[in-house]
């Protein structure tokens, strides 16, 4: 079997709001599947094929639509996870916050 490389989107915690990491780090059980660290956060983007359930479901949690931006722009990408880390890559496109 061919080992299967699974693409992530690096993204700076810029691109979320304060609010958004508070929520990511309270560990929200069922709004966003995730993986924190010291510098950020890995994502999980959802199943691919269910876009618009999940995204109405961070939306419903309160996540902010810049962060739900990102993580469009990631999945929109091929990403199935994206890195959000303080030294992440900071993207024109999207919207920044100084926190």
């Amino acid at each position: 079997m061919e080992p299967v490389i699974v693409k992530v989107l690096d993204i700076s915690t810029a691109h979320m709001s304060e609010q958004d990491s508070e929520k990511l780090n309270r560990c929200n059980k069922g709004s966003v599947i995730n993986y924190g660290y010291l510098e950020g956060n890995f994502v999980y983007l959802g199943d691919p094929s269910d876009v618009d359930d999940t995204e109405r479901v961070w939306t419903e949690a309160g996540y902010s639509m810049a962060f739900i931006m990102a993580c469009r722009k990631a999945r929109e990408s091929g990403c199935k996870y994206a890195q959000f880390d303080r030294d992440g890559t900071v993207y024109d496109d999207l919207e920044r916050f100084d926190w």
